[in-house]
C-alpha cells in the first residue's frame, strides 16, 4: 500500500470479541496515528470500524472478501461474553471504502459459493 508509517494488528479472529477491540485499544493507546485502515473480511472490518469509532479516528475499509457489506454500514458486530452483539451508530460508518475486484481473483471457490455473488457465467 506504500504507507510509510503504520502500526499493524493482524490477529483478528472470526466473529471477533470485544476483548480483541480492547486489546488493540490498550496496545496502541499511546500511539499517534491518524487513520484506522481495515483490510480483510467482515470480522476485520467490524473491529477496525469499532476501533476507529472509539479513538475518533478516520476509518478506511478495504474488503478482500464479499458478502457482509461491513465496509459501508453503521454496524459493528462483536462478541461480548460469547454472545454476538450488533453495535449501531452513524459514527461507525467508514469515511472511505475501497472495493477492488482484484481481491476476488484468487478467492477460493468455497468462499465464492458462500457469498452473495453468482459465480456462474
Amino acid at each position: 500500500m506504500k504507507v510509510q508509517d503504520y502500526i499493524l494488528f493482524d490477529d483478528v479472529e472470526p466473529n471477533p470479541s470485544m476483548y480483541t477491540v480492547n486489546s488493540i485499544l490498550s496496545k496502541f493507546n499511546k500511539s499517534d496515528f491518524d487513520y484506522v485502515i481495515g483490510i480483510g473480511g467482515g470480522s476485520s472490518l467490524d473491529v477496525a470500524k469499532y476501533v476507529g469509532f472509539k479513538t475518533s479516528k478516520k476509518k478506511i475499509m478495504i474488503p478482500t472478501t464479499f458478502g457482509s457489506g461491513s465496509e459501508v454500514t453503521r454496524i459493528s458486530a462483536l462478541k461480548i461474553n460469547g454472545k454476538k452483539i450488533s453495535f449501531h451508530d452513524d459514527s461507525l460508518i467508514p469515511d472511505v471504502a475501497i472495493v477492488d475486484s482484484t481481491f476476488l481473483k484468487n478467492t477460493p471457490m468455497e468462499i465464492i459459493k458462500n457469498s452473495a455473488i453468482d459465480a456462474c457465467a
